[in-house]
């Protein structure tokens, strides 16, 4: 079945990432300003400070809000949830079931722009305290950024657990 252009604008977002992902790895050249590596890099360090200490109310503030958002639950079905709101609901739930949060990156961030959009890697590890004790997993985080008016904030982002 043949999609009018105007049926495929909510994929346009998913099909820039894309095409900026596959040119990256292709090898064109990136031209990330100093400014917007530091801006993005003060929007991970806040995220991580944010977890830290435990503050799901203020991680809204990190996020792009778009009914055409898409991210996915912490549970194993992993659903799949439409608005950052709800998702940093979720992840606001998760952080109050812990008694503390610890979550340290290592020295390993790539940021990538190309325009209005891009995407950041890094690991780290979680060590996460509850009432039947503590829980250390090294991670590895892709984020997808979009700069909005001028601030950048999370569009999507993937977390992977060991």
């Amino acid at each position: 079945m043949l999609r009018t252009c105007e049926s495929l604008k909510p994929l346009r977002f998913v099909l820039l990432s894309t095409l900026m992902l596959t040119s990256g790895l292709a090898g064109n050249a990136w031209a990330t300003s100093p400014a917007d590596e530091l801006a993005i890099t003060n929007l991970v360090n806040a995220v991580i400070t944010t977890l830290n200490n435990r503050d799901g109310a203020s991680l809204h503030n990190y996020y792009v809000e778009s009914p055409r958002a898409v991210f996915f639950g912490l549970s194993d079905d992993a659903q799949l949830v439409r608005t950052a709101s709800t998702y940093v609901g979720v992840l606001g739930a998760c952080l109050a079931s812990f008694t503390s949060v610890g979550v340290a990156k290592n020295n390993d961030m790539r940021i990538q722009t190309d325009g209005p959009l891009g995407f950041v890697t890094l690991t780290g590890t979680n060590t996460m305290s509850m009432m039947g004790g503590v829980v250390t997993s090294p991670w590895r985080w892709t984020i997808v950024v979009k700069n909005v008016a001028g601030q950048w904030l999370i569009a999507h982002e993937h977390v992977s657990f060991k």
